[in-house]
């Protein structure tokens, strides 16, 4: 039978033991920054692409990788596009992955990794436009937890979008305009600010402005 005084040393001692454990807790980690980034046009990786296309039995037109080589060091992504058709890819973990339409239009324009759902997995936020007679752009993200491609409901006639974070790390989409040296070889610019990419409710929404 344990003695009054042995179990108050026990008790003293689990005591401390929680107190111990409940201050080693890790604090909670900050939030990963927005990064915002255009096309940087280039024939890195673009071979390998290639023969990977082959397996996917998609058309081999001219393409180019138009990730930045930070981009890609960082989070092991590859974005390639035809400078012909204006399709885009992702090649993310040996999977390609379409980058929303792209007919009649120039295609994905802008571009910005985050983790707005605080999940420990980026999305792959991006622009594109499209539409046959009157052309559109839209705002859509891959989500590299779930392997899949989103398209918010929201279409902008007749205007070119851009991605970009403002001081506060929101993800803001800007009216932009359009510098075109070609369809890789777009340099945009903001204008009026459309509205703002979150996680809210559970779910990553656009909020039009």
């Amino acid at each position: 039978m344990i003695s009054f005084k042995n179990r108050i040393f026990l008790l003293t001692l689990l005591t401390a033991v929680l107190i111990l454990n409940g201050c080693s807790k890790s604090e909670p980690a900050d939030p990963v920054p927005i990064e915002t980034f255009q096309m940087v046009p280039s024939s890195d990786d673009v071979e390998d692409y290639l023969e990977l296309l082959e397996e996917y039995e998609e058309e081999t037109d001219q393409w180019f990788q138009v990730t930045s080589k930070e981009i890609r060091d960082k989070y092991d992504i590859r974005i390639f596009k035809s400078d012909t058709t204006c399709s885009s890819l992702l090649l993310y973990e040996g999977e390609l992955y379409p980058l929303g339409p792209c007919l009649g239009g120039y295609g994905v324009t802008s571009f910005a990794v985050a983790d707005l759902n605080e999940d420990g997995a980026f999305e792959l936020y991006f622009t594109c436009s499209w539409g046959s007679g009157i052309p559109r752009s839209e705002i859509g993200y891959f989500d590299s937890a779930e392997k899949e491609t989103v398209m918010f409901d929201a279409s902008y006639w007749m205007q070119e979008l851009l991605l970009e974070a403002d001081d506060s790390d929101l993800l803001c989409v800007y009216d932009a305009k359009a510098s075109v040296n070609s369809f890789v070889d777009i340099e945009m610019s903001p204008e009026e600010k459309v509205g703002s990419v979150a996680f809210d409710s559970g779910t990553i929404r656009f909020f039009e402005d």
